[in-house]
């Protein structure tokens, strides 16, 4: 997980870096942003995603985008154990430029590591098991621009087809949510 979020943090600060000649009306448009939202529980015990923070960074080429995203969730707790999720992916779309208004269709693709730890409440620590997944979050972009500045927000259904929780005798089997946040970033 370590290794995943610094990889996420330098690809971020790579896409900043290198951003400045860019233009955000030209043919080429390079943009990153900080999220804040929630998705809907699964059908677990506990949801493991309820409130999540990241950011996310991408560039689009005449309309066509692909970027990076992490987010984690918080997650929630029941029975005794805390759940809560990393997900990091790559996302791609097309951006429809409206005169006040950026729309985009686009679908996520990544690694979610799922991790739940659990505790009997009396004197054993808590114990730690981490399960990771692909996901695929198809869902829709709306951005306000207002300058080099734009605010928004995404929705989303998060898919996590043939995953297999971390219990004895679990099956593997899709599972659904869904996503929303918030966005505010800056275009280069």
């Amino acid at each position: 997980m370590k290794r995943t979020s610094l990889l996420l943090v330098a690809s971020l600060l790579l896409a900043l870096v290198y951003s400045r000649q860019a233009r955000a009306d030209g043919p080429v448009a390079i943009e990153a942003a900080a999220r804040v939202g929630g998705a809907s529980s699964p059908g677990w015990i506990a949801n493991p995603y309820a409130f999540g923070f990241g950011a996310r960074a991408g560039a689009s080429i005449y309309g066509f985008y692909g970027g990076i995203s992490g987010i984690y969730y918080l997650g929630g707790s029941a029975g005794g154990s805390g759940f809560h999720t990393l997900l990091v992916g790559l996302e791609a779309g097309y951006t429809f430029k409206l005169p006040f208004l950026r729309i985009r269709p686009q679908v996520g693709v990544g690694d979610g590591t799922f991790t739940q730890s659990a505790s009997d409440g009396v004197l054993n620590p808590p114990v730690s098991t981490s399960v990771g997944n692909v996901y695929v979050e198809p869902g829709v972009v709306v951005l306000i621009p207002v300058g080099p500045i734009f605010v928004g927000g995404d929705a989303n259904a998060l898919v996590l087809p043939g995953f297999t929780l971390a219990t004895p005798g679990a099956t593997a089997r899709s599972y659904v949510s869904f996503s929303g946040h918030a966005q505010i970033g800056v275009f280069f």
